[in-house]
């Protein structure tokens, strides 16, 4: 996986973007999910995302 994110503070109210990629080259076809955490000074501190989905083999035409 792989993050990128608003490197600035955002402040309360205010709104930034948090963008991952996951990168399976070389993993073995079929179903993955991953865990991102993210750490905040937020009322809530910690929260962990999610992504899930299918690999597919590579074509190998």
């Amino acid at each position: 996986t792989v993050p990128e994110y608003t490197k600035e503070p955002i402040m309360p109210g205010k709104k930034g973007t948090i963008k991952v990629t996951y990168n399976g080259t070389g993993k073995y076809p079929g179903h993955f999910k991953k865990s991102i955490t993210l750490r905040t000074n937020a009322k809530t501190e910690m929260i962990r995302l999610y992504i899930e989905g299918d690999m597919t083999p590579k074509d190998t035409k």
